[in-house]
């Protein structure tokens, strides 16, 4: 049975099934002898999408100019208003979406020894918003956890409660919550959490949240701690196509692998 598990949240667009393997391979080389002590288990809502988004888009390309621009937006776009918001509505894509992490959790517990073990989540892009939202959920009862009570060890893990590092590239978070007056993170979801920010200033979807978040204290919240980088090689360090760079760049594999060989030992 592993011993710690690794749960991995895609980003924006088309994203299919296996899209973590690289990365999954790229960290467990990192971690080397003690790789067989991880589960790795990726987080797919844009199933609940990509039908929907491609009939829309098969309707309404014919005839137009910047095809990959329109399309990235679309999608971008199509996924932020479909899995940020309707929260209470059952059935809504929302609430499908946070399922399917709860979802992975169960997948992932299902491979470890127990309950207790730490977890570690890499979430790309619109992904850190949409896992910062299910961990506010389960924090507060929202969501799909209104009305679920008890803090068995179960009922914790699946809460992401044992969550030891968020590491999260390529954060659009500031462009979701731009509009609210106050914003406000996450709690520590236990007192060894920690939250790292990679992003690279070339990157307009990934900013820094150091100076983003308001704090009340009178909860234990989660401060994330911003790591700038330069990711990508000759064609995309310098541009916007560095968004897509994070989860290949030796920088971040060394930061999120050296973190899962610290857990591990």
């Amino acid at each position: 049975m592993a011993k710690l598990a690794v749960l991995a949240i895609h980003g924006i667009g088309d994203t299919r099934t296996g899209y973590s393997a690289a990365l999954e391979r790229r960290l467990r080389r990192v971690v080397g002898p003690r790789a067989s002590d991880l589960c790795f288990v990726e987080i797919d809502y844009q199933k609940h999408l990509r039908d929907n988004q491609a009939r829309l888009w098969e309707r309404v390309k014919g005839g137009l100019r910047w095809i990959f621009i329109r399309k990235f937006l679309l999608f971008y776009f199509g996924d932020a208003a479909a899995v940020l918001y309707n929260s209470s509505e059952p059935g809504s894509i929302y609430r499908k979406t946070q399922e399917t992490i709860q979802e992975a959790a169960e997948k992932a517990l299902a491979q470890l020894e127990g309950p207790e073990c730490p977890v570690v989540v890499v979430a790309q892009s619109l992904g850190c918003q949409i896992i910062s939202s299910y961990l506010w959920d389960a924090q507060r009862g929202k969501g799909i956890w209104a009305g679920v009570e008890g803090s068995d060890p179960r009922t914790t893990f699946l809460k992401l409660g044992t969550l030891r590092y968020f590491l999260t590239t390529g954060c659009n978070i500031p462009l979701v919550v731009s509009g609210l007056t106050r914003v406000e993170p996450i709690d520590k979801p236990n007192a060894a959490f920690r939250w790292l920010n990679v992003y690279d200033a070339d990157d307009p979807l990934g900013w820094p949240l150091e100076p983003l978040y308001s704090y009340d204290s009178t909860r234990p919240q989660a401060k994330p701690k911003d790591v700038p980088v330069n990711v990508g090689g000759v064609l995309k360090h310098w541009n916007p196509w560095s968004h897509s760079a994070y989860w290949t760049s030796e920088r971040f594999i060394e930061l999120a692998g050296t973190r899962l060989k610290e857990l591990l030992e």
